[in-house]
């Protein structure tokens, strides 16, 4: 069903009937653990306008009643659906009005590549923004037990483990505060039903029927074959097996902690006490290895593989992990050896905006346009900016052309802070940056060539942000994790 603004008066009333539908003791037990133990904190609800998402914020207002002043929608609009997505924000923003809950609307800038990963990405960067403005430490979202169906039967083909397969999770930290999703034990029908029931309508997503995206077609099309060719119950069965599943996670990342924590000499492992673990235990201590002591974002299986068959061989090998660096087993230490490449040279090249430039030694570079909130303001004019990974830029006018280049002979510039220019030679000598490091950083530029940013140091000083400035434009400079 859908409807514009069709909201009851007494939407707190018909929440507190629905909560009798689905009460506290149907939701997963884990998501009503944390909530109910954090009552004190600010809360953000994610609601698109949804059935799923409105539900979880219906119930979590009659269930939770007096803490409506520490409740916060957030609403995401891709501004992709013109006139529609419109209605979306209008709706949430009267649903909140009504529940007399604060509201925050986020508003996409236009894309150029439109497809799930982007689009999640852009809700999750809103989402972070979003708790950090309002030093919330809980995010709700609506996700159900169809969701879990679905991400099972998306991720298998993909060749994942058990961390990968048994999400969504009903609690998962994530950068400094916790995502909730109450309603993984409920599924789909038996919300869109209970809504109904209420007489309650909801906003439906037109895109949501696109088979262009996979995980429509797996909706559509495999889950609806599934649950049709099952001979019981075939939700509350994938709900008990995920469940399962991030029990034996959470015991298999706390032997690998033990075991890698075991393991460790100086940074490097010793193999002879890798060799007592199977293999299962063992690419998990590998993993985090290179996670956590070489701070990758990611490991390739493949890697895994090769290093796991390697090391059963017991003779000293080399893999290339990336252009950068090599693993190396020497006798009895499984060991780091960074590659001492020759210098690189790349043209000129344009910085789109909201797309990566992968460079390079496996890196890329992202830039966006932001608004910038007055918590993000203040950890920039802070200092607290990790400035080896991101630049916020003074951009007065969006439209403003950025390009990134290799270094050059005699390239001066001069970093907020400094009392003057220098040679960005000079700079990284004295920085004790390796030649692999020199030759493989960008030199982020203008268009008369002017140095804005160079990975590693603040943003020249004619780019940086001051306390007026609402919209920047927020450079990233990671490893990717392709490796």
């Amino acid at each position: 069903m859908s409807g514009l603004l069709q909201v009851p008066a007494n939407l707190p009333q018909i929440a507190r009937e629905i909560l009798e539908i689905i009460p506290e003791t149907d939701w997963h037990p884990q998501a009503i653990d944390l909530l109910s133990t954090n009552t004190n904190e600010t809360w953000v609800i994610a609601c698109s306008g949804g059935a799923d998402s409105l539900m979880a914020l219906l119930l979590v207002h009659a269930s939770f009643l007096g803490k409506q002043n520490k409740l916060v929608v957030a609403h995401f609009n891709h501004n992709l659906r013109g006139e529609e997505s419109k209605d979306d924000a209008l709706f949430v923003k009267e649903v909140a009005r009504v529940l007399n809950i604060e509201v925050v609307i986020g508003l996409a800038q236009k894309i150029d590549k439109i497809d799930e990963g982007t689009l999640r990405e852009q809700r999750r960067s809103f989402y972070r923004d979003a708790m950090k403005e309002k030093s919330a430490t809980l995010l709700i979202q609506g996700h159900n037990l169809d969701d879990i169906a679905e991400t099972f039967l998306w991720r298998i083909a993909r060749g994942v483990g058990v961390d990968g397969i048994s999400a969504p999770k009903p609690v998962q930290e994530l950068g400094g505060f916790h995502l909730v999703r109450p309603l993984l034990s409920i599924s789909r029908d038996f919300i869109r039903q209970s809504l109904q029931q209420s007489k309650i309508y909801w906003r439906e997503d037109s895109t949501n029927a696109d088979e262009y995206y996979l995980r429509n077609r797996i909706r559509k099309n495999t889950l609806a074959q599934w649950k049709k060719d099952s001979d019981r119950d075939l939700l509350k069965g994938v709900g008990r097996t995920r469940d399962l599943l991030e029990e034996q996670g959470d015991a298999l990342e706390e032997l690998a902690q033990d075991a890698l924590h075991q393991s460790l000499d100086s940074g490097n492992l010793i193999c002879k006490k890798l060799e007592q673990y199977p293999r299962g235990l063992l690419r998990k201590v590998i993993t985090l290895w290179f996670t956590e002591n070489m701070k990758l974002s990611a490991v390739h299986h493949y890697h895994l593989d090769e290093i796991l068959d390697s090391l059963k061989s017991k003779e000293d090998f080399k893999i290339t992990i990336s252009s950068s660096f090599t693993l190396v087993k020497k006798g009895n230490m499984l060991m780091r050896q960074p590659v001492l490449s020759k210098s690189v040279q790349w043209g000129t090249i344009n910085i789109p905006y909201n797309l990566k430039i992968f460079l390079p030694g496996h890196y890329f570079l992202h830039a966006e346009v932001i608004n910038l909130d007055s918590e993000t303001r203040k950890s920039i004019l802070s200092g607290e900016v990790d400035q080896l990974k991101n630049a916020y830029v003074c951009s007065e006018v969006t439209s403003t052309e950025l390009f990134l280049r290799s270094r050059c002979i005699g390239d001066r510039f001069t970093p907020l802070g400094a009392p003057g220019s220098k040679k960005v030679k000079d700079w990284m000598i004295d920085r004790n940056w390796s030649e692999e490091q020199k030759n493989r950083t960008p030199i982020v530029v203008d268009r008369t060539d002017q140095i804005v940013w160079i990975p590693g140091s603040p943003p020249t000083k004619n780019y940086a942000i001051n306390g007026s400035v609402t919209q920047v434009i927020r450079l990233t400079y990671r490893e990717s994790a392709s490796l």
